[in-house]
C-alpha cells in the first residue's frame, strides 16, 4: 500500500488474497475471493489512493476487486469484480488519478484473435465503474501495460512468450 503498512500477495490458497503487516512481517488475514478456490491469481495492482488492491485472474478472466481503506466499513473484502471473459489476465497498470485501469489480456491459452489491452473504468463515482470500456489489439501476448502521457494516449506494452527463448516483446 501506498502508506508502507500493509503488503497484498497472492495467497498461499488458490483463490485468495493474503494481507500482510509489514511492522511484524506476519499475514493477517487470508481474503476469499469469488474468483473460486481453483483460481490461480496473477498479479496484485493496489489504486494510486492506497483504497483498493486489483488482483488479475490467469484462467477466468476476472479481476477481485478488494477494499484496502483501513476507515471502510468493508475493509479486506471483495467488493467487487470486473469479468472480461479474456483468459490471461496480466498486470493492472492505473492512472496516475486512479480513475482508469489498463489492464493485458490474452497471453495464456489464448489466440492471437484474443490479444488486448483492456481499459476498465476504476472510478467508483462513474456510471460505468468496473466495466471493461474499450480494447485495444495488440499482439504477441500482452502481459503489462505502461502509459506514456497524462491522459495516456500513448502505452508500452510488454509481452509474455513461454514457446520462445528469451521471452516477449515490448
Amino acid at each position: 500500500t501506498p502508506d508502507g503498512t500493509r503488503a497484498y500477495a497472492v495467497g498461499r490458497k488458490w483463490g485468495t488474497v493474503d494481507v500482510i503487516d509489514l511492522s511484524t512481517g506476519t499475514c493477517m488475514l487470508a481474503i476469499p475471493t469469488g474468483l473460486g478456490a481453483s483460481s490461480v491469481l496473477a498479479r496484485i495492482t493496489v489504486r494510486p489512493d492506497g483504497e483498493q488492491a486489483w488482483v488479475t485472474s490467469v484462467q477466468q478472466g476476472s479481476i477481485a476487486v478488494i477494499d484496502t481503506d483501513p476507515g471502510s466499513p468493508t475493509y479486506n473484502s471483495q467488493i467487487g469484480q470486473v469479468s472480461t471473459g479474456l483468459s490471461g489476465l496480466g498486470k493492472t497498470t492505473f492512472s496516475a488519478d486512479g480513475t482508469r485501469a489498463w489492464v493485458a489480456a490474452g497471453h495464456w491459452g489464448s489466440t492471437p484473435a484474443t490479444h488486448q489491452v483492456l481499459v476498465v473504468d476504476a472510478d467508483p463515482a462513474s456510471g460505468t465503474y468496473l466495466q471493461v470500456v474499450s480494447t485495444v489489439s495488440v499482439d504477441p501476448n500482452p502481459w503489462s501495460v505502461l502509459p506514456l502521457d497524462a491522459p495516456p494516449t500513448l502505452a508500452w506494452v510488454s509481452s509474455w512468450d513461454q514457446n520462445t527463448p528469451g521471452g516477449g516483446a515490448v
